[in-house]
Order: C-alpha cells, then structure tokens, then sequence
C-alpha cells in the first residue's frame, strides 16, 4: 500500500491486467463508508470485486451485453 497523503491510501485490487484496479482507502483500509459497490461493464474477471467482497462490501453488478 502507498501512502497519497496523511488520511488517504491507494491499493491495487483485483488481477493485473483489466479485473484489478486502483483505489484509495483510508487509513483503516476502507473505500467507502457504505461498504457498496456498483460495478459497471462486468467481463469474464471479477477478481476486483471479489477482493472487496471479501473485505466485506455488498457487491452489484451490471453489464448491459
């Protein structure tokens, strides 16, 4: 984990290539205060949102194909 300032984080989550992205965190680790995430245009790696449901966020997906 690399530090962007005093309150705030950034993380890779998910695989390297298109199922992993960044996102910042707080100094507890979290994302966001809700514990939901949306996810939009959904393929065959969901490795990204499996890692935040894993941290205990409610996950929901979309993918209009």
């Amino acid at each position: 984990m690399r530090r962007v300032s005093d309150n705030f984080k950034y993380e890779r989550l998910g695989n390297i290539n298109d199922g992993g992205y960044i996102a910042v965190s707080d100094e507890a680790g979290n994302f966001s205060q809700s514990k939901i995430a949306y996810s939009f245009g959904i393929g065959g790696d969901v490795s990204f949102d499996l890692a935040l449901a894993g941290r205990g966020y409610e996950i929901y997906q979309y993918d209009h194909t």
